[in-house]
């Protein structure tokens, strides 16, 4: 399985592939010293944690970004 969050609409296989839209509700950095970082999107009631290590992720996304979270099977 790929999955793949952004910003503008992916390219996708209708009635094959997993596509939804939400948005980005809350931001996080932990104050655990590790630099890492929580993005919560909400896709209309489903709740996707995102979690990196990697700052320009999180610097990328903004409060109310709309986000499209597209899943495939390889």
């Amino acid at each position: 399985t790929e999955i793949n969050i952004c910003k503008s609409l992916p390219v996708y296989e209708e009635g094959k592939d997993f596509l939804a839209r939400g948005y980005v509700i809350t931001k996080r950095e932990l104050a655990d010293g590790k630099h890492k970082y929580k993005v919560l999107i909400s896709l209309w009631g489903f709740l996707i944690v995102l979690e990196t290590n990697d700052p320009s992720i999180y610097s990328e996304l903004n409060y109310m970004d709309e986000i499209y979270f597209h899943m495939k099977r390889i």
